[in-house]
């Protein structure tokens, strides 16, 4: 199911109402036995405290977390309302943004096999790395008409995908739902047990108009036909950029 933004207004209307986290959820949970559709359009589960998940799923923990208030324990809504509506209003209706990493598979790029090809973790017959039809490929990156910054990232490849949202919901349309997946971890030799949104590696603007991938905050690059292709990462030039700020 994919996240509309009419959705997502219809909602933050119900939050705005509200000024704490038990407020809001005891409503929510009187609006959810009136209307079951309204619990599936919050894309949460339990919802003890109803409110503060399902803003925490659609915007993220970091988003949530700017938006306490210590003195109350809660959160206040209505600041939250505002800034949730603005980066609304600065959503790319048509292009979706999203960032990979080929460090960790499951936790830098999902587990499906389409994407381990797509970070080029793909392998040859004789195990030699196969970076055909992915986003390292030149040529079928253009095909594709995506724009595409690439580089290294510490000891790994950071790769930021600008693309239309049609070619999104035709190859790749649970970067736009609530689907998620599972994977495990070894620590400490203990198998440690994820499950992670897909809708996680889409990035949205920030409140100053940027765009920035998960890893590295690096800027995405606009969707235009310039930029179609793909584009070596150069440090340089983007720290300079930060400067200019």
């Amino acid at each position: 199911m994919e996240i509309q933004k009419e959705e997502i207004e219809k909602f933050l209307e119900t939050v705005k109402k509200y000024q704490t986290i038990r407020e809001g959820a005891s409503d929510f949970r009187n609006e959810s036995a009136k209307d079951p559709e309204l619990d599936k359009k919050s894309f949460g589960k339990g919802f003890e405290h109803g409110i503060y998940y399902a803003i925490e799923s659609l915007f993220g923990t970091e988003f949530v977390e700017d938006s306490l208030d210590d003195k109350s324990c809660g959160i206040d809504l209505q600041a939250m309302y505002d800034k949730a509506s603005n980066r609304i209003n600065n959503m790319d209706t048509d292009i979706v943004y999203f960032s990979l990493n080929n460090w960790m598979r499951g936790h830098d790029y999902p587990e499906d096999e389409k994407y381990k090809r797509w970070v080029g973790e793909a392998r040859g017959k004789y195990g030699e790395q196969d970076t055909k039809d992915s986003f390292l490929d030149e040529e079928w990156v253009k095909k594709n008409k995506l724009c595409v910054l690439y580089g290294a990232y510490d000891m790994s490849t950071n790769i930021l995908v600008s693309a239309p949202r049609a070619w999104v919901l035709e190859n790749c349309p649970e970067l736009l739902s609530d689907k998620t997946y599972e994977y495990d971890t070894l620590r400490c030799s203990e198998t440690v047990h994820h499950v992670k949104k897909y809708a996680d590696f889409v990035c949205v603007r920030d409140d100053k108009g940027r765009i920035r991938s998960k890893v590295g905050g690096w800027d995405f690059l606009e969707y235009n036909d310039e930029n179609i292709g793909t584009t070596w990462y150069d440090e340089d030039e983007h720290m300079n950029d930060d400067e200019d700020e």
